[in-house]
């Protein structure tokens, strides 16, 4: 096997592991999300049970907020974003070369963790822009592997 294969096929492996975090990291933030949005839903249902005159109202308001605060632990979405943030350190180590493909995860990335990191479960816009940079680098990568083999 001559020297460029044998680099393309370590570059292929590289790639397929990459594709894997860059799908669990996708996996995790769809997670975060669900959870910020109950927490989010809980915050507004105290907000709106504050505002009811009604004390009925208010004690189910109050008792459907619990049920969403209480949906997840601090732990848990502790957790979930050390795991988001050690996943997000490993895929920038695979992008370790300074070529526009990579730079665009890394910066889409960027955007997802500034999102992340202020709690914003709005953020289907910077996950699509994840996917669409990730399906770049790889249509990108194939491209190279073809040349090289053929």
């Amino acid at each position: 096997m001559q020297l460029k294969e044998k680099q393309q096929e370590i570059q292929l492996e590289w790639d397929n592991e990459l594709r894997k975090l860059l799908g669990s990291y996708i996996s995790h933030c769809y997670e975060l999300n669900r959870m910020l949005k109950a927490l989010n839903q809980g915050k507004s249902k105290l907000e709106d049970m504050n505002k009811s005159n009604s004390y009925e109202e208010r004690i189910k308001l109050s008792e459907e907020a619990k049920k969403n605060i209480d949906a997840f632990t601090p732990e848990e979405v502790d957790k979930l974003l050390k795991e988001l943030s050690e996943i997000q350190s490993q895929i920038i180590m695979y992008l370790f070369k300074e070529e526009p493909y990579s730079n665009a995860i890394r910066i889409a990335l960027k955007g997802m963790n500034d999102k992340l990191m202020s709690l914003d479960a709005n953020n289907n816009a910077e996950l699509n822009v994840i996917i669409d940079t990730a399906r770049n680098y790889f249509r990108n990568q194939w491209t190279i592997t073809n040349e090289v083999i053929g």
